[in-house]
């Protein structure tokens, strides 16, 4: 997960030399994070102490609970540091960045940066719709299900994203078309990918 979800690194030249300079900034002189970080400048001590952004408008900071970069626990306090009704959202799952994989995070983000909608403080987006057990979600992400329970499972995911009962089974059943597994299992954890997008947009125009 070192360059996010999906990671195109040809279109990133400098991809890791960005990461090393940004790691080298964080950690230069906290115990010599890195070998690497010897080229680089050390950075201020003490760390910068975060302060209330005073007349800024909301903050909206977004945590992963699984996180192995950035820990979750620091996005509230974050938030809580920022002030001016700075707010954090969390998305139950693992790795690292959350707008652009969970849908749920990227409309509350979306509507955030569109419509100006502050979404509410400590929002939390679920991995898996409808399973909130860590044995719920591996019965859903692993068990291999039928095409009438795969449709049953996609019927209700694309309902709660908005979509009618008939628009929902129509969509579902041009994505089980596909017959790829990947597309099921991204939608049902609501991550976005190359692979889903596409296909999805196209059934909803065609679904109507």
């Amino acid at each position: 997960m070192e360059f996010g979800y999906p990671a195109v690194m040809e279109a990133e030249p400098n991809f890791n030399f960005a990461n090393l300079a940004i790691r080298c900034a964080d950690f230069a002189g906290r115990g010599n994070a890195s070998p690497s970080c010897s080229d680089f400048p050390a950075t201020a001590e003490p760390i910068p102490a975060i302060t209330t952004a005073k007349g800024a408008p909301p903050t909206v900071v977004v945590g992963t609970r699984g996180d192995p970069a950035t820990p979750w626990h620091y996005s509230h306090e974050m938030a809580a540091a920022l002030g001016s009704g700075a707010v954090s959202i969390t998305w139950e799952a693992a790795g690292h960045t959350a707008f652009g994989t969970s849908r749920c995070v990227t409309d509350l983000v979306t509507k955030y940066i569109v419509d100006l909608t502050v979404p509410a403080d400590k929002a939390d987006c679920p991995f898996v719709t409808g399973a909130t057990t860590t044995a719920e979600q591996a019965d859903t992400i692993f068990s291999t299900l039928g095409t009438d329970a795969q449709m049953g499972l996609l019927d209700s995911t694309l309902e709660a994203e908005g979509l009618t009962p008939v628009k929902a089974q129509c969509v579902g059943q041009a994505i089980l078309a596909h017959d790829d597994a990947r597309l099921t299992v991204h939608e049902l954890l609501g991550v976005e990918t190359p692979d889903l997008t596409l296909p999805r947009a196209l059934a909803e125009r065609s679904c109507g």
